[in-house]
């Protein structure tokens, strides 16, 4: 840029001369220049400095538009050059940047609009406006970055978008549908016949019944199944809705699918695991469960499923008990493999999970495996190949370490593979299996032995069975002697008593060995030793249980021992007293981060060893708040491995997961194996194999449907594992936290929007103030000159010009009384005016008015009337206490405004009552004008507001601060201004004031 002006060269000065042209130019909002013929600038606006940053008179004397070379280089400069030709032109959007050598680096996007200014018929002159695109362009910038964060959000919840041209039969998808299906971004066809054949053979129906369900105008929700090019199945769940086109037909479907496989295999497997444990619990007879095990697997898990249990008395060693397929054609066929259980000795698959005791798949099923699972069977081998299995997955059923035999799942058909995903579920339902055996044969021998101790010890039994409780009997030695059912059944539930004739005659402390050093065995010892009857309640970490234990001693040296499940009561205990301790300690202070470090410090470690606090920032940034062990240099020490491993925040677990989902996590027993497959590093790994996790739960901070964070509690050392009721507990606690938060952040915020008004208002205040101040200057100045020109300083002046200098000076007493009325409402408006109360008569106050408003009322012939104002008696006037000037300036507005909205040969009233009981004094100004809509009986006393100003001539028009300021003042005089108006009757303003004791 060229070098500035020299300091004698002479400033540019604006070209327009007249009053209105000047006052367009100088105080438009939108950036102005004025360039003369060569593209020399010869004026500016304060807009042009304000978006530019440079004033105009440091811009070089020989700058020339049509020479500016950013400009130039945008290719602007043949449009420009035909505006200084004689065309109105209009430039695309440009960024432009000022001088730099100025020391400006301001930087902005405007659209110029060049005009040609003609002087003779050649153009003089070139007015360029500017548009300011600023803000337009970083809005577009932003929704480009948030279609940006759109699209990494639908693929990191695995959601994928399609739209469907109906007149085109074309399908469009995004890359992530086509990563969903298994297919390289691009490959899909695009066409409605390559979406339909991705989709599951069973499932096109629906699919399409669906489609045409929204083609006849209603969305559609569903779930449904495809199969991806590898032969893998996964489950979409899809939501679509029709679009038409401005007349209204049918254009296109829009929808969205997410892969929702996991979700949908978890929820399959919930139903499997929950509706085989119902059959499993309902009965005994463990070939008839392992049946509808078997029926239950199919088509869940498996398109047909065989149930085979190891039977050292069978031929092969192994007896084929339960077996279902998904086609009832086929079931013909399974009843018919049922003959042929496998051999031990074979290579078969079932053969190779019994000796490995470990799942076994196979995909794809070769001959050589069926070869190998018939063992030379002939007959076998032909039902194998006739059923054409694809998948086979093999699960042991274990129990108490030994395996009882195997559940073999097949996919034949379905085109199913089996992967570590399927683990789960099946050796879950294996393991219920197993258990359903192996407790129905344990219970057998358990009936066999009842029923020989029955035979021993009848009347002992009938007695002792009249006991509800759980009761026990210790000899001398600590050896059980006795046990009766519901202690039976105690003991059966905990999974460490195999039957009670494998208890009677052990010592309690070797059957349970965990016993030892806690406070049952002192409390059990004390009692035996003291020879007296003791209660006790006593702990359980692993099933987070409370037990009163009653013992009583024995004639022959041994104790009698009966508890009761008392969880509830204690749980009910425990969470009236946190709840109760966790509300003070929230309730104590707004500083939300030092309650929730109190509230972490209350639960440990009666609750957890470990409580730790999370909150959810701005951008969905995760912020930990709180940390609380009962040793203080764990607690450094897990503030250091946060810091150095924090938690992803698309984590599929844990904080992040939860904060995402609102729903809580719970792990009632953490083992090294979900460790070891969740923690990828091997430091942090081994760091917090160190702390010794047992469990674990994490719930949300949820308050008015909003999850604002997450509350971590961790049982270690204590062993404690959590249950249902620790979590309501937890929920409830976070649910307080989470109140407690949102209450103080909305304080917070309030106590900002507050501070922020009072700064604008103040800020209102004095800008009002000071304009008024300066416009009150060169009024004062008019009406000096008007007066110099009126006695005939000048020169004699004609009747013309008198009238013409007389409607000047009524506009600049108006425009003065308009500036006066800006300037006191700043001032009421900023608490500046002072009040001098005194006791003030009101009929010399109006008596003052009458006169003031004398010219006004016989200009119109309006009739005044204020005989009611006359004192009550001599000696009884109406007094008031007011400051007088603040009084007459509120009673002369109202006169003033009665007067200008009443007709000529109407009527003005003022009438003066006096209310003893109130203690007040009400002044009515009423008159018989146009009167005021009921709408508009409140905002009239708001600044700057006319109502029906279009119906008022421009002589009475003011800025409407008349009645607003005289609210104000009779509200800080002690009383108030109200208002009773209806339209074509005419309006009453009435003014309350203390009245004088």
């Amino acid at each position: 840029m060229h070098p500035p002006r020299p300091s004698d060269a002479p400033p540019p000065s604006p070209l327009p001369h007249d009053g209105l042209s000047h006052a367009l130019f100088a105080q438009s909002p939108l950036s102005t220049v004025v360039y003369d013929a060569t593209g020399r600038l010869r004026a500016a606006n304060a807009a042009f400095e304000r978006l530019f940053g440079v004033r105009a008179a440091d811009l070089p004397a020989d700058y020339s538009i049509l020479e500016d070379p950013q400009l130039a280089a945008q290719g602007l400069l043949p449009d420009i050059r035909r505006a200084f030709a004689g065309e109105a032109v209009t430039l695309p959007p440009v960024r432009y940047e000022a001088a730099a050598d100025l020391g400006v680096t301001t930087s902005t996007w405007t659209q110029a609009y060049l005009y040609p200014l003609r002087d003779g018929g050649a153009v003089a002159a070139v007015v360029l406006v500017h548009l300011d695109l600023t803000a337009r362009v970083d809005a577009e910038e932003a929704l480009r970055g948030s279609e940006t964060r759109l699209r990494l959000a639908l693929e990191a919840g695995r959601m994928g978008a399609w739209e469907w041209v109906l007149p085109e039969r074309r399908v469009r998808w995004s890359e992530t549908l086509e990563r969903i299906h298994g297919l390289a971004p691009g490959a899909f066809g695009g066409t409605p016949e390559a979406y339909e054949a991705d989709i599951h053979p069973h499932d096109r129906g629906v699919v399409s019944a669906a489609v045409e369900r929204t083609l006849a105008g209603h969305p559609h929700e569903l779930t449904y199944r495809i199969i991806r090019p590898d032969g893998e199945v996964r489950w979409l769940s899809a939501r679509g809705q029709l679009v038409r086109d401005a007349h209204g037909a049918p254009e296109r479907i829009v929808g969205i699918c997410t892969d929702v496989t996991d979700a949908r295999r978890a929820e399959e497997g919930t139903r499997l695991l929950a509706e085989a444990g119902a059959a499993l619990a309902g009965s005994l007879d463990y070939e008839h469960t392992l049946v509808t095990v078997a029926r239950l697997a199919v088509p869940a898990l498996a398109d047909y499923c065989v149930i085979d249990l190891v039977d050292d008395a069978a031929p092969g060693g192994m007896r084929r008990v339960a077996g279902a397929h998904v086609d009832p054609a086929r079931e013909a066929a399974i009843a018919a493999v049922r003959r042929f259980p496998p051999l031990l000795t074979s290579d078969g698959i079932v053969a190779r999970a019994i000796r490995t005791a470990a799942p076994q798949t196979l995909s794809p099923v070769t001959d050589a495996e069926l070869v190998a699972s018939a063992a030379g069977r002939a007959e076998h081998l032909a039902l194998l190949r006739a059923l054409g299995p694809e998948a086979l997955l093999c699960v042991p059923l274990v129990a108490r370490e030994t395996v009882i035999g195997t559940m073999l799942l097949a996919s034949a058909g379905s085109r199913r593979r089996y992967g570590p995903d399927d683990l789960p579920v099946a050796t879950e339902l294996a393991r219920r299996a197993a258990s359903a055996v192996d407790n129905a044969r344990l219970h057998a021998d358990a009936l066999r032995a009842r029923d020989a101790a029955e035979r021993s010890s009848r009347d002992t039994a009938g007695i002792l069975a009249s006991i509800s409780d759980p009761f026990v009997v210790y000899d001398a030695d600590w050896r059980f002697r006795y046990i009766n059912a519901p202690a039976h059944a105690v003991f059966r539930a905990s999974g460490r008593e195999p039957g009670e004739r494998d208890l009677l005659g052990a010592r309690v402390w070797d059957a349970y060995p965990e016993l030892l050093g806690t406070e049952f065995e002192r409390a059990m010892r004390r009692a035996a030793a003291a020879r007296a009857p003791a209660t006790f309640e006593e702990f359980s970490p692993r099933g987070a249980t409370w037990t009163e234990v009653r013992c009583d001693p024995m004639p022959d040296g041994g104790l009698a021992a009966s508890w009761r499940d008392v969880t509830a009561r204690r749980q009910a205990e425990e969470s009236a007293h946190y709840l109760g301790e966790a509300t003070s300690i929230l309730a104590s202070s707004l500083d939300y981060e030092a309650t929730l470090a109190s509230l972490a410090r209350l639960v440990v470690p009666r609750l957890a060893d470990w409580c730790a606090v999370d909150l959810l920032g701005e951008g969905g940034a995760i912020a930990r708040v709180a940390v609380a062990h009962a040793d203080p240099e764990k607690v450094r020490w897990a503030e250091e491995i946060h810091r150095r491993f924090p938690p992803h925040p698309d984590a599929t677990t844990g904080v992040p997961n939860v904060l995402r989902t609102g729903r809580p996590e719970v792990t009632p027993e953490i083992t090294d194996a979900m460790l070891a497959a969740s923690i990828a590093d091997p430091e942090y790994l081994a760091l917090i194999r160190s702390v010794g996790l047992r469990s674990a739960m994490v719930v949300p901070l949820e308050a008015h449907g909003r999850t604002l964070g997450a509350l971590t509690l961790i049982a270690a050392e204590t062993g404690r594992r959590y249950g249902d009721a620790d979590v309501r507990l937890a929920l409830e606690l976070g649910r307080r936290a989470a109140l407690a938060v949102d209450n103080a952040r909305l304080h917070r915020v309030s106590e900002e929007a507050r501070r922020q008004a009072e700064a604008a208002n103040a800020a209102k205040s004095q800008f009002l103030s000071t304009m008024s101040h300066e416009l009150r200057t060169p009024l004062n100045a008019i009406g000096g000159y008007l007066d110099l020109l009126t006695l005939g300083i000048r020169g004699p002046l004609t009747d013309d010009q008198r009238q013409d200098l007389e409607r000047v000076r009524r506009a600049n007493q108006h425009l003065m009384s308009l500036v006066t009325d800006i300037l006191n409402f700043a001032r009421v408006d900023a608490g500046q005016i002072e009040y001098r109360l005194a006791d003030v008569e009101l009929a010399d106050v109006i008596g003052d008015l009458e006169t003031l408003i004398g010219p006004q009322l016989a200009a119109k012939r309006i009739a005044f009337d204020h005989d009611a104002c006359a004192p009550d008696t001599p000696d009884r006037p109406h007094v008031v206490r007011a400051d007088p000037e603040k009084l007459r300036q509120v009673l002369l507005n109202l006169l003033g405004n009665a007067v200008k909205f009443t007709e000529p040969g109407g009527r003005v009233t003022l009438a003066c009552a006096t209310d003893r009981a109130a203690g007040v004094i009400r002044v009515r100004v009423g008159d018989t004008g146009r009167g005021i809509p009921p709408d508009q009986l409140e905002r009239i006393f708001e600044p700057f507001v006319q109502v029906d100003r279009h119906r008022t001539h421009e002589s009475q028009q003011g800025v409407g601060l008349g009645l607003a300021i005289s609210r104000e003042l009779a509200r800080a005089m002690g009383g108030d201004l109200t208002v009773e108006s209806a339209p074509g009757v005419g309006s009453t303003f009435t003014v309350t004031l203390p009245a004088a004791r």
